[in-house]
């Protein structure tokens, strides 16, 4: 009698631990099934489609909410995908990457200065009222962008960057562009072209389109959009290339008050690409 108990007992464990078992395997099973899911989703895409001379790109975003220092971060770039040339893809992926985390690194430096030491702005009379750890004013850094021209010889993309540090009275907006050559990979350089074709006349001719075209759109007083397009590569940084123009942006501040926001113009490619020294060796 006690031995059958025994086996009893010993078969009621066994079919436990069978069903135990079952189960642990069947949520293994799962969470590979779902972790696997995204790969095989982006390699059915990849096969599905043949590799073209323009770049495909999948959206990729950065998400953070530091405890600590109390910021938010949301960045969001692209990763291009599916290029014939995979060699320059890596370069330009890498390059993209790297602006992005150049970036951030140096908002965290703006946000390890300003709360470098709490106990001294605790003790301030002024700033104690003020303090960024009990703000309800959080910093925040918000990248986005956009694929300006994405052509058989030429990449033109744009960051959208909007920076606020906790306690400023408004956020510092910002842009960065890139325009790389699809052959290479490399970034285009207006200064280094206007050195190539030998028109040292390019950096005024930029200059003189986009004082007149601000002064037409009355953005602010001549003397601001003089300084702000004189004749210094410095003060055309911001430029996407585009199939017919050559697209100018200017950040708050540059060419007009804060409350205009940035400016962008388009320069007909016509003009950019002829100088008056190139129609004078042309009538040579």
């Amino acid at each position: 009698m006690k031995n059958n108990k025994k086996q009893i007992i010993y078969r009621v464990i066994r079919i436990l631990f069978i069903f135990i078992m079952m189960l642990w395997f069947y949520s293994c099973s799962e969470s590979a099934r779902h972790s696997r899911d995204p790969r095989i989703n982006y390699d059915s895409l990849a096969l599905s489609i043949p590799k073209g001379d323009t770049l495909m790109y999948i959206h990729k975003s950065i998400i953070d909410t530091n405890a600590e220092f109390k910021y938010t971060m949301d960045c969001q770039y692209p990763e291009f995908i599916h290029f014939e040339n995979e060699y320059v893809q890596r370069i330009i992926n890498e390059t993209v990457q790297n602006k992005i985390k150049e970036t951030i690194d140096l908002y965290n430096i703006d946000q390890d200065y300003l709360y470098h030491d709490t106990t001294v702005i605790r003790d301030d009379e002024v700033w104690g009222r003020y303090n960024p750890l009990d703000s309800v004013d959080k910093s925040y850094l918000l990248i986005s962008y956009e694929i300006m021209n994405n052509s058989k010889y030429f990449l033109s993309l744009v960051l959208y960057i909007d920076q606020y540090n906790a306690l400023s009275w408004h956020s510092i907006p910002y842009h960065i562009s890139m325009n790389f050559n699809m052959n290479t990979g490399e970034l285009i350089n207006l200064e280094e072209y206007s050195e190539l074709i030998q028109d040292s006349l390019l950096i005024y001719k930029i200059s003189d389109f986009s004082f007149s075209r601000l002064i037409e759109l009355d953005v602010s007083d001549s003397d601001w959009v003089y300084e702000g397009t004189y004749p210094l590569w410095e003060n055309f940084r911001v430029y996407n290339i585009r199939n017919d123009s050559l697209i100018l942006t200017f950040d708050v501040y540059q060419v007009a008050p804060y409350s205009e926001g940035h400016i962008q113009i388009g320069m007909p490619l016509s003009i950019f690409m002829n100088s008056e020294r190139r129609r004078k060796e042309k009538e040579k």
